[in-house]
């Protein structure tokens, strides 16, 4: 289960690095929250127990929300 989850995030990581190149700022707000949403749900799927896709989902969304919020409420981020 850990290399899958580990296999997961690896490969979010590079899919995402390589697509942010014309990207605007808020868009890569929102693509960074995402990211860091999926390693924080994946982190407690491994420390809990608990289902790891849907945990690495509901970060994804929860930090992308995120990520898209801050973008949009910073007037100097766009």
């Amino acid at each position: 289960m850990k290399r899958i989850l580990m296999a997961a995030l690896l490969f979010t990581t590079l899919l995402a690095g390589a697509g942010c190149t014309n990207m605007s700022r808020t868009q890569q707000a929102i693509v960074s929250g995402a990211l860091i949403g999926a390693a924080g749900g994946a982190g407690m799927a491994m420390i809990a127990g608990g289902a790891a896709t849907t945990s690495i989902v509901a970060g994804a969304v929860m930090g992308g929300l995120g990520g898209g919020i801050l973008a949009n409420q910073n007037p100097g981020y766009q």
